[in-house]
């Protein structure tokens, strides 16, 4: 598999390795997105990186990360967690973050009922994407602490994030406008060509050039309303 991705550069030292799931450190599996991390951590710890991004498997987007790495570096984080934002009433289905003008984030609330909101906008949060830029020792040592926590979840959202800020960590959230902003030029659009396609000749009227479209255009689910369901989700 790893052979696939044929745009990563060898003489680089940029490279895919696609690892089996496995019970590296007792005889349980994987209990939680954290646990799964610090199972594999010697491998990760291999490669002496400064920073690990850690994702989600099950996402579907577009997003350049080196932006966010390089926020990470600049802003001095301890960890940078990749966030959009939701509409509140929607908080039940994510993790939402309270963060400083400045973006530093002072809670983590996982799909929170009552969910903190940004100041001046009652109706709208920031919500974790579920993207982390960790620097690397300090990841070693949060995973390894959860790892002996009986109680833990063994969640980065639920567990891991907030015991970093409650242990005072540089904890930062990064604003991902991208996916907003492509969302609502998707509806727009969305909504443009619905319009288009309704509209009805009057009489004595130009043939308006929605007539020459394919018969039941018009009720075929446009490319735009599927991609915005795929950021939506």
């Amino acid at each position: 598999m790893q052979h696939g991705w044929s745009y990563l550069r060898g003489e680089f030292g940029e490279f895919v390795e696609v690892v089996p799931a496995q019970q590296q450190l007792g005889p349980l599996w994987y209990r939680g997105t954290a646990d799964a991390v610090h199972q594999n951590i010697d491998l990760i710890v291999s490669h002496r990186p400064k920073h690990v991004l850690v994702l989600a498997g099950d996402h579907i987007y577009k997003m350049d990360y080196g932006p966010m790495i390089a926020y990470h570096v600049e802003k001095g984080a301890d960890i940078t967690v990749g966030v959009v934002e939701v509409p509140a009433r929607d908080s039940q289905h994510f993790g939402v973050l309270t963060a400083t003008e400045w973006n530093r984030v002072t809670k983590f609330a996982e799909k929170p009922a009552t969910p903190d909101t940004l100041p001046a906008r009652p109706d709208t949060i920031l919500a974790s994407m579920g993207i982390y830029v960790f620097n690397t020792r300090l990841l070693e040592s949060l995973l390894a602490a959860d790892a002996t926590n009986e109680s833990s979840a063994h969640d980065f959202g639920r567990d891991i994030l907030p015991e970093a800020i409650a242990g005072n960590r540089q904890v930062f959230a990064y604003p991902f406008q991208d996916v907003q902003t492509r969302r609502a030029k998707l509806l727009a659009r969305r909504r443009h060509h619905r319009c288009l396609l309704r509209r009805q000749p009057r009489a004595g009227a130009r043939t308006p050039r929605t007539q020459h479209l394919r018969p039941g255009l018009a009720h075929l689910d446009l490319p735009g309303a599927a991609a915005a369901r795929e950021v939506h989700s």
